[in-house]
């Protein structure tokens, strides 16, 4: 963890983290912020025929981010809960990590208020917050999420992932920055609300985070032109009951906790502990077999990966939202 440095002379700014699973709207609330008066990074990824109204995503961290993970030997599509084990502990992988988000963070347009959104923090918040907080600068973070079997038909839509791998990543992507976030000012939005009514998602994290948005008939215009609901593809009714012990059970309950929190300003914190400490009891026991399987029988890797590779492999871009 970075010690507080209180002579550091960086000028304190209030920085808005956009966190959640890929392709639950982090796009979206991300610009939404952004024509409400926060600043974007600059050097952003351009839009795409894949999102055609942006990702809003800076090139430099997404490249920063790969790279780290790289370095632990893990991925953004990795599912595994590795980046708890691996990048959290002190190395000199992490030491030059810190060093190119204080360098990032050093180039943020001048502003009261800067929003960030990239979908790897999500699985490296801890080490953002450290370094954001080492520098002096106030952060807060705007959780957003969406039905699970929305995420996983629009990932088997765009890159035929199985729903088993896409739930996999939307409890981790879900579940990591919940647990890393806890001492920040935070809000839960639901992919829903923020179609449904944005103005009042803006008003909430206002008044939770303790910022003040620009909300007038300009953002107001912007903002219309930019939520079109066409561009929503995927809608989901409620989850069902799953029996008790079944992996989507850990879907539901982490859904239904989200959605009660994005309704009451309030999280179970002790219902998310009891869901974190299961999952990952149970990913980590299936994960150390299927490491050893693949060190002590290397011979056999490219078998497996040509005859999944159509089914499963994750895009070579970066993941849009």
């Amino acid at each position: 963890m970075v010690a507080a440095d209180p002579s550091n002379a960086v000028t304190m700014m209030n920085i808005i983290f956009v966190l959640g699973m890929g392709r639950s709207g982090t796009s979206a609330m991300t610009r939404v912020l952004s024509l409400c008066g926060a600043a974007l990074p600059e050097r952003i990824l351009r839009p795409s025929k894949a999102n055609p109204m942006g990702y809003f995503e800076p090139e430099v961290s997404l490249k920063r981010n790969d790279a780290f993970l790289r370095s632990i030997g893990s991925a953004y599509h990795d599912p595994s809960l590795r980046v708890v084990e691996e990048a959290t502990q002190p190395s000199r992988r992490r030491q030059m990590f810190e060093a190119h988000i204080r360098a990032f963070l050093g180039e943020l347009p001048k502003a009261d208020i800067a929003v960030i959104k990239d979908p790897r923090i999500s699985g490296l918040s801890e080490i953002w917050f450290d370094v954001a907080t080492h520098l002096g600068h106030r952060i807060s973070i705007v959780q957003i999420f969406r039905h699970p079997d929305e995420v996983a038909a629009s990932l088997a839509q765009r890159y035929a992932l199985s729903g088993e791998y896409s739930q996999a990543l939307w409890l981790k992507y879900n579940l990591l920055p919940e647990r890393a976030s806890r001492h920040q000012p935070r809000v839960f939005v639901s992919y829903n609300q923020l179609l449904g009514d944005w103005e009042q998602v803006i008003r909430r994290c206002e008044a939770q985070l303790g910022v003040a948005m620009k909300i007038d008939d300009a953002a107001r215009a912007a903002v219309a032109d930019f939520l079109r609901s066409e561009l929503r593809h995927q809608v989901s009714s409620a989850m069902s009951s799953p029996a008790d012990g079944s992996p989507a059970r850990w879907l539901r309950r982490t859904y239904s906790g989200l959605q009660a929190a994005s309704l009451t300003g309030t999280l179970d914190v002790d219902g998310f502990d009891r869901i974190y400490e299961e999952y990952s009891t149970a990913e980590r026991w299936f994960r150390a077999p299927l490491l050893e399987y693949q060190h002590r029988f290397p011979q056999l890797q490219p078998d497996v990966a040509a005859a999944s590779a159509v089914e499963i492999s994750p895009p070579t871009k970066p993941e849009p939202d």
